[in-house]
């Protein structure tokens, strides 16, 4: 069986496609954890707020949204019709 890529960028762009995922949701649970932060200190959010908000884990959410972007984009470029 022999492996062949037509484009070799739209490969690379795969990859980067996945990096750029992963660190957006990356950035939103970031920016989400400064934003609960500003409303007052841990023991006011608690009776606010339910606590799995407060507490909320990356998780393996990065991972499988890049997983994802990466496989779309490389079928997306190899499924063109094109042999």
């Amino acid at each position: 069986m022999k492996f062949a890529v037509d484009y070799p960028w739209a490969l690379a762009g795969a990859f980067v496609l996945a990096a750029l995922a992963a660190g957006a949701v990356w950035l939103e649970v970031a920016r989400r954890r400064l934003r609960l932060g500003r409303l007052g200190p841990p023991a006011a959010l608690e009776r606010l707020v339910p606590p799995s908000v407060i507490r909320a884990r990356l998780g393996r959410r990065p991972v499988w949204l890049a997983s994802a972007a990466a496989l779309g984009n490389t079928a997306w470029r190899n499924g063109d019709g094109r042999h």
